[in-house]
């Protein structure tokens, strides 16, 4: 059965043992192993992109050589860009069977919700601790929304991206109680900033005029 998991720590030693443990196979080299394919940033460049993981896609297209899986590693994943990841996506939604998927980051914080949702999630040490704090939205007033969304519609595409992606974790660590349709209306706005070229404050507008808390938790 395939697995997608994503591998967060601090610590770059942390996270590579922790990769080691989950291939779990003493046979399968980390070295001339033509059935692993390790995905990293060029040098010359300062993100991943849609490029690297197409090369994903015609890895994975072709059986395993020398043992039961294909294992795919991405480093330094959080620096995948919007594009790349609306691509990888496509690969976690339908991998393989012979596929294992590994994303190893500090913070899982860059991701889209879409793709953490489709990975298990492994923290690398105890010592992990997300910084970003985007869970006071939760507790706005419109009036207090509509001016998040202002001042939020400012930033850079990432960068919103990245703030929309934290309210969505928080959500899910916390025990703030939402609607399902706010949750899917969060979710639609991340994809949709990904992907199409949007007037942003509308779009958050949109997403603070319409999202709800409910009594029961998701």
């Amino acid at each position: 059965m395939s697995i997608s998991t994503i591998i967060i720590g601090k610590s770059k030693e942390g996270r590579e043992e922790k990769i080691l443990k989950l291939i779990n196979d003493s046979k399968f080299s980390l070295k001339n192993n033509p059935d692993l394919l390790i995905i990293e940033k060029i040098k010359t460049k300062k993100s991943i992109g849609i490029e690297e993981v197409r090369e994903i896609g015609k890895f994975l297209k072709i059986l395993p050589i020398s043992h039961s899986q294909k294992v795919v590693i991405i480093k330094e994943s959080e620096i995948l860009t919007p594009e790349a990841q609306n691509s990888l996506l496509k690969i976690l939604e339908e991998p393989p069977e012979y596929a294992r998927i590994i994303l190893e980051a500090e913070s899982e914080v860059r991701f889209l919700a879409t793709i953490t949702s489709r990975c298990q999630v492994i923290t690398a040490n105890e010592n992990y601790n997300d910084s970003k704090n985007s869970s006071k939205f939760l507790e706005m007033t419109l009036n207090e929304k509509f001016i998040w969304a202002e001042n939020t519609a400012k930033l850079e595409k990432d960068e919103i991206i990245e703030e929309l992606n934290s309210i969505f974790k928080d959500i899910k660590k916390s025990q703030i109680k939402v609607s399902t349709n706010s949750l899917n209306l969060l979710i639609e706005t991340i994809e949709n900033l990904s992907k199409y070229n949007l007037n942003t404050r509308l779009a958050l507008e949109y997403l603070s005029l319409n999202f709800e808390k409910k009594d029961n938790k998701i």
